[in-house]
């Protein structure tokens, strides 16, 4: 008896190990945003070039000094909700002056020091994407497991809840577009339109004019020129992926995995005794 209770104890300490290791790297990240004035963002404008393409997450301390050259998110007026993530183009008494890295002049302001809310300390390309389609997609999965818990059969609730959990996954993707984006910075007529085109997608596109021969390949956050002969000054442009062969090949895996997941869990499950299902 006593050795029993001692294995059990010992285990009970082995599995709350793993716990006790999240608590106290959640508790540690609590601390060091505390220490620091530590913000997150998620970048929604092409503003920042390649630096910090839309979809990047980026990481402001508070705490950090500011000089030129420095990345800093902003509040350009007080009382502002919006904010702003460019660089510094020179810092004096009179405020901070600053610039996006694809703009062609400083910005119209002078940013007071106490409407800084931080300098970037980390820039993360994809990252505020990725974190995105995750909230999508939980929010999708908790649906999913609140309509199919009436499901009597173990079997098929589980096989609903997994096919649902994919479909939220696609769903969350269609809705926040992190591959073959772009948009349009600025168009210029004249005998030929030309429209300045920056890539909003992870994963390299090909854009060209509908009805044209011209075609621009961009990576993520890249800049680019597209010349258009359309009459009456018009521009209508598509976008759609440029990836090497075995990125083909990675893509055509990832696409296929939650089926192969779905068919290799539906085999487990016949595998299953039949005593315990409902």
């Amino acid at each position: 008896m006593r050795s029993e209770v001692k294995l059990r104890g010992a285990r009970g300490h082995r599995e709350a190990l793993p716990w006790i290791a999240v608590g106290a790297l959640v508790l540690t990240a609590i601390l060091a945003a505390l220490t620091l004035q530590l913000h997150v963002f998620t970048v929604e404008s092409p503003s920042m070039g390649t630096t910090a393409p839309v979809g990047s997450l980026v990481v402001t301390s508070g705490r950090a000094s500011i000089e030129p050259a420095d990345i800093i998110t902003f509040r350009p007026v007080e009382e502002s909700a919006s904010t702003y993530t460019h660089r510094v183009v020179s810092v004096d008494p009179e405020g901070i002056t600053t610039q996006g890295d694809l703009n062609a002049t400083p910005d119209p302001w002078r940013v007071p020091a106490d409407q800084v809310v931080g300098r970037a300390i980390a820039v993360i390309p994809g990252l505020g994407y990725a974190l995105k389609v995750l909230a999508f997609t939980i929010i999708g999965a908790v649906l999913v497991v609140v309509t199919t818990h009436s499901v009597r059969s173990d079997r098929m609730r589980r096989c609903l809840r997994l096919d649902g959990v994919a479909i939220a996954l696609a769903v969350a993707i269609a809705i926040v577009k992190p591959v073959t984006g772009f948009r349009v910075l600025a168009v210029t007529g004249g005998r030929a339109t030309q429209a300045d085109v920056v890539s909003t997608s992870v994963l390299p596109i090909t854009v060209r004019p509908h009805m044209d021969s011209g075609a621009l390949n961009l990576t993520y956050g890249q800049t680019g020129e597209l010349v258009s002969h359309a009459e009456r000054g018009l521009i209508t442009l598509q976008a759609a992926l440029h990836l090497p062969w075995f990125g083909w090949v990675a893509l055509a895996a990832a696409c296929l995995t939650p089926a192969v997941v779905a068919i290799a869990y539906v085999r487990s499950l016949r595998r299953e005794p039949l005593e315990g299902r409902s």
